[in-house]
């Protein structure tokens, strides 16, 4: 009986101090920038690489979708790929809306059955993703470091390509040794416990997903459409430095894009507004952009993930909720036809 009151609260903290961190990176993005200076940003603003960041966000997406129906399909042969985009869109509308990226939540359990797969296989699907996404954006922070020609950058990039290249080992070796570890460890009496169960459980549904995820082909289509999908993403954030009038090449967009996306892991507010902007904010000034561009072009691109993403996400749970009502309405008329 007290353990839900203790989790209740631990969640409350969680979210209470993601909040505090929200508002102290607002109050740092903001500190020093004149609002002069925005608004000149904003006046010489151009539509057509807003629309090109748009576009860039639907394919981001698309693709994104694509990588997950690729996982899914182990399972289920025959899943369509529009039945994958409403699941994996909502749950993004409710981790941007939600606390506790409660939208995780709901893609693993509520969201999966439709799928025509189990709880404990799509919870592994996404930890998978999240492996790929954070060795991806490890490889491609360091490459995009490049771009910088400050004093000190190669030693920078040199340690972001060895967390990478560790980061590729250490994935090699699970899908490898995997098994092996996995029966070592449920044999350790620390993981009969009530919260340490809880983290097998996770370990357990990712060894399995890995174990059935493993062939070449799989394997090789992981890789490539998650590389698309991160190629992708760096056009949505160079596409809004564009947008704003900032020179930031390509390379130094990704280096923005993994640098923006690593400080998502930072407890923050629903939608990772202030951390996100001040990330993105520091690292285009890091590379030369000027802090009135910086400031606006975080603005931009974060708007354009969050509003287009978001926008999609509601709008599957908004058809999704009248279509669950309007089949228990023909429910109900049945049954009073029938009485």
């Amino acid at each position: 009986m007290t353990r839900r009151p203790q989790r209740a609260g631990t969640g409350r903290l969680k979210f209470l101090a993601g909040l505090l961190l929200s508002g102290l990176a607002l109050i740092l993005l903001f500190r020093g920038v004149r609002l002069s200076e925005l608004w000149g940003v904003l006046e010489k603003i151009r539509v057509g690489w807003l629309a090109v960041a748009g576009l860039a966000v639907a394919c981001d997406y698309g693709v994104r979708i694509l990588r997950w129906r690729l996982m899914l399909r182990v399972r289920n042969p025959d899943l369509p790929y529009w039945k994958c985009a409403g699941p994996l869109l909502g749950s993004m509308a409710l981790n941007n809306l939600l606390p506790l990226r409660l939208g995780d939540v709901a893609r693993a359990t509520a969201f999966s059955a439709p799928l025509g797969v189990s709880t404990s296989f799509a919870t592994g699907t996404m930890v998978v993703e999240r492996c790929a996404d954070l060795l991806a954006l490890l490889l491609g922070a360091s490459i995009g470091l490049l771009a910088y020609q400050g004093q000190g950058s190669s030693i920078v990039a040199l340690t972001a390509g060895v967390i990478g290249g560790g980061a590729l080992l250490a994935i090699g070796l699970v899908i490898v040794l995997g098994p092996h570890l996995l029966a070592r460890l449920r044999r350790l009496a620390y993981f009969q416990k009530p919260t340490p169960g809880r983290v097998m459980e996770a370990i357990v549904a990712f060894f399995d997903a890995m174990g059935e995820l493993r062939r070449p082909g799989i394997l090789f289509g992981l890789g490539m459409s998650t590389i698309a999908a991160w190629i992708l993403e760096g056009l949505v954030f160079y596409a809004a430095f564009q947008a704003v009038g900032a020179s930031l090449m390509p390379l130094g967009a990704l280096f923005v894009t993994c640098t923006a996306s690593l400080a998502t892991i930072i407890p923050s507010s629903p939608g990772y507004i202030g951390t996100f902007h001040l990330a993105v904010q520091q690292a285009a000034q890091l590379l030369g952009v000027s802090l009135g561009n910086a400031t606006i072009a975080a603005i931009v691109v974060h708007g354009a993930l969050w509003l287009l993403v978001t926008g999609a996400g509601v709008a599957w749970l908004g058809a999704r909720g009248l279509q669950s009502a309007i089949g228990a309405a023909k429910t109900r008329r049945i049954q009073g036809e029938q009485v």
